[in-house]
């Protein structure tokens, strides 16, 4: 009498990311949102990773939006922070409004929130979360 062997754990989790990061990719053809630098999205999980995806882009443009705030409120800390940069001031606070529209443009695009959930499953660390995990945001994005 022959016996079937049930799939491993390690099987089921590697054919469900696949399975996942294929949901992903046909909801991203789908959309019609679309990233100036599609490769942008895997060196930008890499930034917020550390923070969490959407706590990165809120801190990050959050306080470039504080910097913008007070160099024109407060205009001691802006006349200060003119003479520390200098020429450089101007640029300064184009980088700052730059950082603000990139994050915003991350955080209020569902297409790009999923391309980097697709870096997430694709190069970075889940070993912690479970099958139930993958199933669930791929059920979200089903």
């Amino acid at each position: 009498m022959e016996t079937q062997t049930k799939p491993s754990i390690d099987t089921e989790r590697v054919k469900a990311e696949e399975k996942l990061i294929q949901v992903i990719d046909e909801f991203l053809e789908l959309s019609d949102q679309t990233i100036n630098e599609e490769d942008i999205a895997n060196s930008v999980y890499f930034f917020f990773s550390s923070h969490g995806v959407d706590v990165g882009t809120t801190v990050f443009s959050d306080a470039a939006a504080s910097a913008l705030y007070f160099f024109v409120t407060d205009r001691k800390v802006g006349d200060d922070i003119e003479k520390l940069f200098g020429d450089n001031f101007y640029f300064l606070c184009e980088l700052l409004q730059k950082v603000i529209e990139f994050c915003n443009n991350i955080r209020f695009s569902k297409a790009n929130l999923a391309r980097l959930d697709k870096s997430k499953w694709e190069c970075g660390y889940t070993d912690h979360l479970s099958l139930g995990d993958i199933l669930e945001e791929k059920n979200r994005y089903e």
